[in-house]
């Protein structure tokens, strides 16, 4: 999946053709593992969206 991300931009996954075993996998990876790559962040600057945008 990643593989694919990298060539071009998804828009999102769809789950609903996946049997539903599949789902906790996805729960269980799809946060953890690009963040373990680099890809997604894990925390934010500041606690407040506010914050966040303005500084």
């Amino acid at each position: 999946m990643t593989n694919i991300a990298a060539l071009r931009p998804a828009a999102g996954f769809d789950v609903t053709a996946l049997p539903p075993d599949y789902f906790q996998s996805i729960v269980d990876h799809l946060g953890p593992e690009p963040q373990r790559q680099g890809r997604v962040r894990e925390g934010y600057a500041s606690p407040t969206l506010r914050g966040s945008l303005f500084g």
